[in-house]
Order: C-alpha cells, then sequence, then structure tokens
C-alpha cells in the first residue's frame, strides 16, 4: 500500500459538517456544503474566487441537471436553485422529516439517474433508505436499512452501485440490471476499525474507489477487486467527501467536519471543517453525468 500526504489546506471558511462535494467542468467550478450551518459554496477554480449562501435548512448536496440548472438536497427535499434569485423550487418532498430522516448524500450514474441517501438525525435506527428517480420521474426506494447512508458512487461501466452504511462500517455493492429494474446487494469491503468509518466516495477511471474516513483522518483507495492501494493523510480527524476536479479531473478535493471535536483534537488538526487538495499522480477521476430524470414538480 502507498501512503501519501496532503498537499494544501484551502483558504476557505470552516465548515461545521463540510459534505456534497460537486465538480462542474462546464463552468470550472467546484461545489460543497455545510450541511450544520446551513451554507451553499462555490469556488471558481479559475480565479479562485468564493460565492457562499446561506439556508434556512440543513443543506446536504447540489448537483446539476442536464439543463444547467442547480439541483439540491435539503432536510425537506429536493429543490432547483437559483443562485441569482436565491429561490427554491421544490421537486421531491421528503415526507421523513417528521420521522427525523433527513437527505445526506447522493450523486447521479452514468445513464442521468440520480441517487440519493437519508439518515436517522438521531443516528441510533436503521430508518435511512438510498433512493432513485428513474426514467418514469418517479422516486423508487433502492435498498432499506441504513441508520447513516452515504456514497453512493458508481463504477465505469454504470452496472454497479456502491453503497456505504456508515454505522455499519459496510460498503455495499448492488447490481442493477437494467432489463428488469431490479437490484442485488453484497458486501464488498467490511471496513476495519482502525480506519474510522467509511463516509463518502468515488471512483477513477480506473475503476478505484477513493473513500473518504470519519474518524480515521484520511482517504482510502481501493481496487475493484477490494484491495487497499492507496492511503492519501488529511490533517482533518474527521473526512467526510472526495471529489476529483480541475481540467485533468486530476485535482483532489476532500471536504472535512470540526462539529463533534474535542478542544484536544481541535488543537491536533486545527484546520478541520476546511477543504483539501492535492494533486493525483496517474489517476484521474470521471466527468460528473448532468441529472437526466428528476421528479415531476
Amino acid at each position: 500500500m502507498t501512503e501519501l500526504t496532503y498537499v494544501a489546506t484551502l483558504d476557505v471558511p470552516v465548515a461545521r459538517l463540510g459534505e456534497g462535494l460537486y465538480f462542474c467542468s462546464h463552468e470550472m467550478a467546484l461545489y460543497w456544503v455545510d450541511i450544520l450551518q446551513p451554507r451553499l459554496f462555490r469556488q471558481d477554480l479559475n480565479n479562485q474566487s468564493i460565492t457562499i449562501q446561506e439556508f434556512d435548512e440543513a443543506i446536504c448536496w447540489v448537483n446539476k441537471d442536464i439543463n444547467g440548472k442547480l439541483v439540491i438536497g435539503c432536510n425537506s427535499g429536493i429543490f432547483h436553485y437559483s443562485f441569482k434569485s436565491q429561490r427554491k423550487t421544490l421537486l421531491w418532498r421528503n415526507r421523513e422529516v417528521k420521522n427525523n430522516v433527513r437527505l445526506n448524500d447522493a450523486k447521479c450514474d452514468r445513464s442521468g439517474r440520480l441517487y440519493f441517501g437519508t439518515l436517522d438525525n438521531s443516528e441510533t435506527k436503521a430508518k435511512g433508505r438510498l433512493y432513485t428517480i428513474d426514467n418514469s420521474h418517479s422516486c423508487i426506494t433502492v435498498d432499506t436499512g441504513y441508520t447513516v447512508s452515504n456514497g453512493p458512487a458508481f463504477n465505469l461501466s454504470g452496472d454497479i452501485i456502491y453503497s456505504v452504511s456508515s454505522t455499519e462500517r459496510t460498503i455495499y455493492k448492488i447490481q442493477y440490471s437494467k432489463q428488469h429494474n431490479a437490484f442485488s446487494k453484497s458486501v464488498f469491503i467490511k471496513w476495519p476499525s482502525s480506519q474510522g468509518y467509511p463516509d463518502g466516495l468515488t471512483v477513477d477511471n480506473q475503476n478505484n474507489l477513493w473513500i473518504a474516513s470519519w474518524g480515521g483522518a484520511a482517504v482510502y483507495c481501493y481496487s475493484e477487486q477490494g484491495k487497499l492501494v492507496i492511503k492519501v493523510s488529511v490533517p482533518a480527524l474527521y473526512v467526510t467527501n472526495i471529489t476529483f476536479a480541475g481540467p485533468r479531473l486530476n485535482d483532489v478535493y476532500i471536504t472535512s467536519a470540526s462539529h463533534t471535536m474535542t478542544e484536544t483534537e481541535l488543537t491536533k488538526f486545527p484546520d478541520s471543517g476546511k477543504v483539501f487538495h492535492y494533486k493525483a499522480d496517474n489517476f484521474n477521476g470521471v466527468a460528473e453525468t448532468a441529472i437526466r430524470y428528476l421528479p415531476k414538480s
């Protein structure tokens, strides 16, 4: 296994719970969120300027649809969002809010289907689910039984979904059959306790899976056979999400959290809650697919 050390800490505001990284290649812009101090960040990678917008509820992830519109996942549901007007337009309502369940993480598969997970806010009950929006614009359940759902990510051919049950320290491989619109699940990685808890993840152009480690101060890269090949040390204890960005998709960006930390932990990891960056040698990411199917508003 190769061990690497981070390169740079971005000069950005500290997040309580940084998450939801998304790179828009058309804009050459990086997006991320602070879920608990609800803010949406956009950084122009050409000039490094940052735009920040505050929200009145938890904002959990950000993406783009095929028309270039911003799509965000919030506590109460999924919305179109305009930076200019700061207006949210409801697309899908989270009816589990009353059960203390919120949205957590999301990505779009290779064919333009949005997948998103939910979690139990108390992180004690398996009330979370993994959902997708199918080509009839309906929201369907892919999997259940998550206390904290993270990911998902998709292999290059698009027939495997990697889905994380963080509290169980388990990364599942869910195989999708387009012909039968069916899913079958197996355990891909049983995460060792020495590495903290698996959190957000992404796939590179060699089908390797890159996984942020909550409590592990690192990102871990596994081959498609499940072999650990790279560890990237990060100067934050609670690492939450990772994405590839930049013109060659070899700029790696990593988010982190600060809200659960003790004074001793903050002294050891003073940059916790910031965004980190390094250049990946011999690895490139995969361009994001725009969302093709959204719930009908």
